[in-house]
């Protein structure tokens, strides 16, 4: 069984602009590669995960876009769509 550390990472808050904190669980060998790309590139490992994602998750949205599938819904500035 692998072990999967938790990074805690900081994002702008929607409302008012403070930063929230949010937990992401990851295993152990993609967390350092995380580490090493950030060192490598001179960056906040925050700031590598966010463009990461964002690559992915838009990635994904081009995908059902090929395949004909609707986008899925982006929630507004004030919702929080986490827990549920």
């Amino acid at each position: 069984m692998q072990r999967r550390s938790q990074v805690t990472s900081e994002q702008s808050g929607s409302r008012g602009g403070s930063p929230s904190r949010q937990v992401v669980a990851m295993p152990r060998l993609l967390r350092q590669r995380v580490r090493m790309w950030s060192a490598f590139l001179d960056r906040d490992v925050s700031d590598v995960v966010r463009e990461a994602v964002t690559e992915y998750l838009d990635r994904l949205e081009r995908g059902r876009a090929e395949q004909g599938l609707p986008p899925f819904p982006i929630p507004s500035d004030g919702e929080d769509t986490v827990g549920r």
